[in-house]
């Protein structure tokens, strides 16, 4: 009956996120609707332990597509961060939308201060750092202001994130901070 419940929420926050984009944008007002219906998922008893998750960035981050338009449509991730260590610095090549369920997410997001021209070096620094706990929730646009890394902060953090595109299935850049080297892959 759970899993029944939670399929109905997952499909109901889905259904939300994608009327309120067509009928809005996505704008602040539309950004917010939906935060609003990814808490009422986040509530749902037993989300935690309902999604089986896959090993990505090869840190410890596990995610879980519970529900997808398409490659590049609306994707709704369940996701888990350890509390170190950090996933690669990286971006998704889409926006999103984080809604902590459970612990303390340390966020960075990052930003390119080089003009882009070389595909295969980034300069990059931190734009800022913050702490999100359960029931916060932040908002990315898209390139180039979706680059980011982030753990979990004193243990493990829980949360799902709704992207634009299917960031599961399309590859995304990881960056190395300390040389610039930009790597293009799929997640792993």
């Amino acid at each position: 009956m759970k899993r029944e419940i939670l399929q109905t929420l997952i499909i109901e926050t889905m259904t939300l996120a994608r009327t309120t984009i067509d009928e809005l944008g996505l704008g602040e007002t539309a950004i917010n609707r939906i935060q609003v219906a990814m808490g009422k998922l986040a509530q749902a008893p037993g989300l935690i332990n309902f999604a089986i998750m896959n090993e990505v960035h090869g840190s410890g981050v596990g995610a879980s597509v519970l529900a997808s338009d398409g490659p590049d449509s609306l994707t709704l991730v369940f996701a888990r961060f350890p509390e170190e260590p950090p996933t690669p610095v990286h971006d998704h090549n889409t926006w999103g939308i984080i809604y902590v369920i459970d612990g303390y997410d340390m966020y960075t997001h990052w930003e390119r201060v080089d003009d882009g021209h070389d595909p295969d070096k980034a300069e990059l620094r931190i734009k800022y750092s913050k702490v999100l706990g359960p029931g916060d929730s932040l908002y990315y646009t898209g390139p180039p202001n979706d680059i980011h890394s982030q753990h979990g902060h004193n243990g493990a953090v829980f949360e799902l994130v709704l992207f634009g595109r299917n960031a599961m299935q399309i590859p995304r850049h990881y960056f190395d901070t300390q040389t610039g080297r930009i790597t293009l892959a799929l997640p792993q």
